[in-house]
């Protein structure tokens, strides 16, 4: 029913003055109000939950089926995310939820109207996923997800919720910037509370750019009992290896002693560990600094 009120307004773009076409268009956005009326009364007596989420494109009327798709799909994966945090409290550091979650979470295609371009998903309240201001919760996070301004924001997000929220939140961000959408989410339950927000491409930017730019490092001191297989003072760089197969690659300290050592042999090797997690692609980096080798072969 929306899509022919969509047609409609689209003809009556050519031919403005056209009286039999408006008469057309308010019969028709009639029918289609009193049909979204019939769905709400049905989904408020099956207890449906429902989610408007329509797309706004900036520079052009077409949506690409794989962009739009795209969207609903990382939507679906960070609401996914939010939900299991909201609900078990669990801080993931990746996808990796109770069984059944992920069925139990599934958003379905109830129906898509234009006007821009609307998609209305529905959760069968027979899952019990909401309790009592469940719903609230989770709308509270997304909401707080898109309203980050700072880097300092980002990491306590990370902190409380886990890597896994972040992470699905920089790939709808990223995603729907590129593809030039705004958004308008908009929540409403079977008691008819609606909670959602309207967020701009702008917006979209500003979380995937804070997101990428945050990353956080652990600097740890350990010792390592391992054959010297490698030093080089004149470029900073050392090689040790371990019995147990492990092999320490990297730099030497600006406070470590340059001196002639034997090698191959055996030491103790004293080293700074310092771990770089990156929370856009949730990579971990490593680099080990040399600050002392200890051992009956040391000079």
């Amino acid at each position: 029913m929306r899509a022919k009120v969509f047609a409609i307004e689209r003809a009556l773009a050519q031919t403005p003055t056209d009286k039999g076409l408006r008469l057309t268009l308010l019969s028709a956005k009639r029918r289609a109000e009193r049909a979204e009326v019939v769905l709400l009364e049905k989904a408020e007596t099956a207890q449906i939950d429902l989610c408007r989420y329509r797309v706004i494109r900036g520079s052009s009327n077409e949506y690409p089926a794989l962009h739009l798709a795209q969207s609903i799909a990382n939507y679906q994966n960070l609401f996914t995310a939010v939900y299991d945090f909201a609900k078990s409290g669990a801080v993931r550091a990746a996808a990796k939820y109770a069984k059944g979650l992920r069925e139990k979470t599934l958003l379905n295609l109830a129906y898509t109207y234009p006007g821009s371009m609307g998609v209305l998903l529905s959760i069968p309240a027979n899952r019990n996923l909401f309790g009592e201001g469940d719903l609230d919760k989770v709308v509270r996070a997304l909401q707080r997800i898109t309203e980050v301004n700072s880097q300092g924001e980002v990491k306590e997000i990370a902190q409380e919720m886990g890597m896994n929220v972040i992470k699905r939140a920089s790939d709808w961000a990223s995603q729907n910037w590129e593809a030039e959408y705004s958004l308008d989410v908009q929540w409403r339950d079977s008691k008819d509370v609606r909670v959602g927000s309207f967020i701009e491409r702008a917006r979209f930017l500003r979380i995937s750019s804070l997101i990428n730019q945050t990353s956080e490092e652990t600097v740890n001191e350990i010792e390592v009992a391992g054959t010297l297989v490698g030093y080089h003072d004149l470029s900073d760089r050392f090689s040790v290896a371990t019995r147990e197969g492990d092999v320490y690659n990297g730099r030497l300290h600006d406070n470590f002693v340059r001196k002639q050592y034997k090698i191959p042999a055996d030491y103790v090797a004293r080293m700074q560990e310092r771990t770089i997690i990156s929370y856009a692609s949730d990579t971990i980096k490593t680099t080990y600094f040399l600050l002392a080798l200890e051992g009956s072969d040391a000079p």
